[in-house]
């Protein structure tokens, strides 16, 4: 089978790439869910990881964070997945954790009481 440069970049943009029956290419679209596991949040990442913004970030951009990925990972979202609830439920409730921390560490450096890490 010929080499053909474009199958990586159409996996990268979320189709799976097959070689049909006479050599042809085929695409699907990956679930959400199969999508949705390249950036799972785990309990041992900091604030500012589980939200995906950098260290330093203003009140502004934490709080957009926040709201990206709650809507991705809420759980109200995932019914249609009950064997995933449970999962989902656990990882929405650390972004909630990340978005209240880094909110009051943010809080606490602008009154001067110390810096977030």
């Amino acid at each position: 089978m010929k080499f053909l440069p474009c199958v990586e970049i159409l996996e990268d943009a979320g189709f799976k790439v097959t070689w049909g029956w006479g050599g042809e290419l085929w695409l699907s679209s990956k679930s959400g869910v199969e999508e949705l596991s390249r950036f799972e949040i785990t309990g041992d990442m900091n604030f500012w990881d589980r939200l995906g913004v950098p260290l330093g970030s203003s009140k502004g951009q934490v709080r957009k964070a926040y709201f990206k990925k709650s809507l991705q990972w809420h759980p109200d979202r995932w019914v249609k997945y009950p064997h995933l609830v449970d999962k989902v439920s656990a990882v929405f409730s650390m972004v909630s954790e990340a978005y209240e921390g880094l909110m009051g560490c943010l809080e606490r450096e602008i009154n001067g009481d110390g810096v977030c890490e």
